[in-house]
């Protein structure tokens, strides 16, 4: 599995966290840049924008019960944490103006993000010396890894509201700057680890013989990279492909339904924050 594993250097993250300034947002001051390539759905005015389209490639979880739902870290940390959602939310308060760009350069602006800097969690739960890399678990089976030296949020609110169902409700990961895809939804727990682990890309990748460079190729671009389009296009068509051929020969499948357009929504238990929510979009 090593070998199918992209990995960068703590210098390489760094300076593709360099090359994204102007990419990302300054607090209310936004970004001041535009990805080139994106195709940008018009202004906040518009019903598209408000409704920010949602796109996933694992399915929602069926079932999410707030009553139980709790914030974990584990592994290379010295300070496990277990929060509940209040306990989560009662943490110090970070907000930015971000821009999101999906892996299909789908562009929408403006978006103010509400959470916890990613600091905070590292203050709070203290990740041994060794840890380089976290994997974000979340409901629903998708998984997402990133280097620590990244600049991360916790998101729970979105333009003053909470987020929604389709989005990740109660709680999704911010990676400013990167991909859609590699900002996981519905964040359970975070590992801690000193290499990279598996995520659900790289496992799926492993599983069907897709070619490792491709997946490298997108682990290491963000908007502001210049990256080539070619290895974006390749990774989406290699999921396109695979996955409605999991939806036509295993309908039942974990992983039968991964393009999450007209799915329904979570179903909330003990929160009735989105009761009425009826479908992804």
């Amino acid at each position: 599995m090593s070998s199918w594993i992209p990995l960068q250097t703590e210098a390489e993250v760094l300076e593709s966290e360099r090359a994204k300034e102007g990419f990302v947002g300054v607090g209310d001051k936004g970004p001041t840049k535009r990805y080139p390539h994106a195709y940008p759905i018009p202004g906040p005015e518009t019903r598209a924008q408000r409704a920010w389209p949602a796109f996933t490639y694992v399915p929602p979880p069926a079932v999410i019960d707030m009553r139980k739902w709790r914030f974990e870290t584990y592994g290379l940390v010295n300070n496990p944490l277990s929060l509940t959602y209040e306990e989560l939310k009662a943490l110090p308060t970070a907000s930015s103006v971000e821009d999101h760009t999906c892996d299909d350069q789908i562009l929408t602006t403006g978006h103010r993000f509400e959470g916890i800097d990613f600091r905070t969690i590292i203050e709070l739960t203290q990740p041994d010396p060794d840890c380089e890399w976290i994997l974000f678990e979340c409901d629903g089976g998708h998984s997402v890894s990133h280097s620590i030296h990244k600049r991360m949020m916790l998101v729970y609110r979105r333009n003053g509201e909470p987020i929604d169902p389709s989005h990740g409700y109660p709680l999704r990961a911010w990676i400013p700057g990167d991909w859609g895809g590699l900002n996981p939804k519905w964040v359970r727990r975070i590992k801690f680890c000193e290499s990279r682990d598996p995520d659900f890309y790289m496992t799926y990748f492993r599983q069907h013989g897709a070619d490792p460079a491709i997946l490298a190729a997108v682990y290491k671009s963000h908007v502001g990279s210049g990256a080539p389009i070619e290895a974006i296009n390749h990774f989406l068509g290699f999921f396109y492909k695979t996955f409605w051929w999991d939806v036509r020969h295993n309908p039942m499948g974990a992983r039968g339904k991964g393009i999450a357009t007209g799915l329904r929504a979570p179903m909330y238990i003990g929160d009735d924050t989105w009761a009425n929510y009826k479908t992804c979009l």
